[in-house]
């Protein structure tokens, strides 16, 4: 009754995405009271970085004059999206970026304690999103070509807004690089995605969601080789 029913058109839309009831976010509220208690401090910051998004934006127009920006609806979900979008607006989970000094984060699973951020990361989500946002072409399922889709919304939301919203996959990556082109090339023209995207906890001996590395590179590569930089962006 207090923040679903009287909640925003992009809290109903993100509630049909990503939350499903009301009973879900009860679930995981519950699951973790600790830190959606400490979740009120930053959520009340995020109206401090809307400068910070909207220079991200500028930039973005500026590399890429095309660019249309949708309303960005900053909400309360239950853990499972620090961002997503469809074609009304982009949606920011604020659940996802909780981590701040002291924040209880006993209660969370390993993937949840690996990706969670502090607040002051923000505009780094919504300037990944804005560029998913310009994605507009018919894309193929195949691994390769999802990595990619979310690589290049790394790639270019760190050049328009500073960094990635990934920043410990590349620190992981980093050194090991060759190994996982190797391990990539061996899956990246299938279908399944189970071992680089979107695995939450399942993942063990490694990082979740090491496609977003994988599929930065190769953006970084070549916008780096091309000749024409406004032509790569376009690209």
């Amino acid at each position: 009754d207090e923040y679903l029913k009287k909640g925003s058109d992009g809290l109903k839309e993100f509630t049909r995405l990503r939350i499903g009831n009301s009973c879900n976010l009860v679930n995981s509220v519950n699951a973790s009271p600790k830190y959606y208690a400490a979740l009120r401090e930053p959520s009340r910051k995020v109206a401090a970085y809307e400068n910070k998004m909207r220079t991200s934006f500028r930039r973005l127009k500026e590399l890429y004059p095309a660019a249309v920006f949708p309303d960005v609806y900053f909400v309360i979900g239950r853990m499972s999206s620090a961002g997503t979008l469809n074609e009304k607006g982009l949606y920011i989970g604020v659940d996802m970026f909780g981590k701040n000094a002291g924040a209880p984060l006993d209660e969370l699973g390993s993937w949840h304690r690996a990706v969670v951020s502090s607040v002051e990361r923000l505009p780094y989500i919504v300037a990944h999103e804005a560029i998913h946002y310009q994605q507009t072409g018919a894309q193929s399922d195949t691994l390769l070509a999802r990595a990619v889709g979310e690589g290049v919304a790394d790639f270019v939301g760190e050049l328009v807004a500073g960094d990635t919203i990934n920043p410990h996959l590349h620190a992981y990556g980093n050194p090991r690089e060759r190994e996982l082109w190797l391990a990539f090339q061996k899956e990246m023209h299938g279908k399944s995605v189970a071992n680089w995207l979107y695995q939450g906890d399942a993942a063990k001996e490694a990082p979740a969601d090491l496609g977003y590395y994988m599929g930065y590179k190769i953006a970084e590569s070549y916008y780096k080789n091309a000749p024409d930089k406004n032509r790569a962006i376009r690209d």
